[in-house]
């Protein structure tokens, strides 16, 4: 029997929020909705073999750890959009390489993981993995035993199936981001990850005329990078070729969408039955807004 989501806050005496009324759970059943085994890599791997790793498997975190498998870091896609042109870590290429992007394809994951991990243990519960996402703003975490080995990993995606046959009757309109940040497809591929790490954000619309022609994300630049063409551009010293590439290319086409007076619960259904992380909110044609798995997550976390 389906639970029916009332649209009010529920807290605990110590005024944190209890999600007893959205989630059944019982202790450390985060581990049996982990991911696992998880793909993980070293400090000393190359950022080149990290990139086609995620790009083959379609991970946008990868776990670091040491050679007892236990958690020191983690690299996600924003991570390696950061190193290739869009933020702070573009200074490791043009300073420690003097530009050379085949050089820095070399330098090891260390260089641009976090070390304070947002981490949660087997023996939690799901609640408190998911108030410990929603305050530290992160996609997923990965799931440590006892000695700090990684057992799995849990994303919002892991968290929205399991309360896929929860009804969630809040609507798409009072949680999307209104104020979306898009592109144009004539815009370059540094262009989208500038964008990207300026405002935060892993997705882009593609907006031309006033209308919604593509979405480009975080992943398409990963899968763009770990390309045997961009590859061997970067092998030929060609990287205003490989940076200059309009997003046009790689942007999808093939956008979801979802009117802004649906549901969360409809949004989640959508959401698996597409295989997508976020939504385009649109009314007679016209962009409203986005909705994301994090967003849902939120207002879970904190209604």
């Amino acid at each position: 029997m389906r639970k029916h989501y009332r649209e009010h806050r529920f807290l605990r005496s110590d005024h944190r929020p209890d999600f007893s009324h959205i989630i059944r759970e019982r202790e450390g059943e985060i581990a049996m909705i982990a991911s696992k085994p998880v793909v993980t890599a070293r400090k000393t791997t190359p950022i080149i073999n990290g990139v086609k790793t995620m790009f083959e498997r379609g991970f946008r975190r990868l776990p670091i750890v040491d050679s007892r498998m236990r958690l020191c870091g983690i690299v996600t896609a924003m991570d390696i959009i950061n190193y290739f042109g869009g933020g702070n870590y573009y200074k490791i290429i043009t300073e420690k390489h003097n530009g050379s992007f085949y050089s820095a394809l070399y330098e090891p994951m260390e260089s641009i993981m976090t070390k304070d991990v947002v981490s949660a243990y087997i023996g939690e519960r799901i609640s408190s993995v998911l108030e410990k996402m929603a305050k530290n703003n992160v996609g997923g975490v990965p799931v440590i035993t006892k000695d700090g080995r990684v057992y799995g990993i849990v994303t919002e995606r892991d968290i929205l199936n399991h309360i896929s046959d929860v009804r969630i009757d809040r609507k798409i309109s009072e949680i999307m981001t209104r104020n979306v940040i898009t592109i144009s497809q004539d815009a370059t591929i540094i262009d989208a990850e500038r964008l990207m790490i300026k405002f935060g954000f892993r997705r882009l619309p593609v907006v031309e005329g006033g209308k919604v022609v593509g979405i480009i994300v975080a992943m398409d630049i990963i899968r763009y990078f770990g390309s045997k063409e961009v590859f061997n551009y970067i092998v030929e010293g060609k990287i205003q070729e490989v940076l200059s590439v309009k997003v046009s290319k790689i942007m999808a086409q093939d956008l979801v969408i979802i009117n802004p007076k649906s549901t969360i619960t409809d949004a989640v259904k959508l959401m698996n039955k597409k295989n997508v992380g976020a939504l385009l909110v649109t009314k007679r044609g016209k962009l409203e807004g986005i909705v994301t798995e994090k967003d849902i997550v939120y207002a879970l976390a904190f209604e």
